[in-house]
């Protein structure tokens, strides 16, 4: 069962690097490291029991509308990241050269 999600759910926490969305006692994150005024999009995590949930996609697409509102570029440093942004070429307009 998909759990209902919300983009407000999606938080940065800015101490840990990293954006988090809590799923019932579950926290998917996607870890990242700001260089220069670029965020290196390095790492996403989603616990087993979420998995194939589209948990990730969510997280990330919240994740690069969160940061292109803010007015940052982005490097996709992590797979996931990177392949989601192959599957959604619009999102190219935010990748740092």
């Amino acid at each position: 069962m998909k759990p209902e999600l919300k983009k407000s759910l999606v938080r940065n926490n800015e101490a840990a690097g990293r954006f988090e969305l809590a799923v019932g006692e579950q926290l998917a994150v996607l870890e990242y490291r700001e260089e220069a005024g670029i965020m290196n999009l390095v790492h996403t995590e989603v616990p087993e029991p979420l998995r194939g949930q589209g948990i990730a996609n969510f997280l990330i697409e919240n994740v690069l509308s969160q940061l292109e509102d803010a007015g940052f570029r982005v490097r996709p440093r992590c797979r996931a990241v990177s392949a989601f942004i192959t599957r959604h070429p619009g999102w190219k307009r935010i990748v740092a050269e």
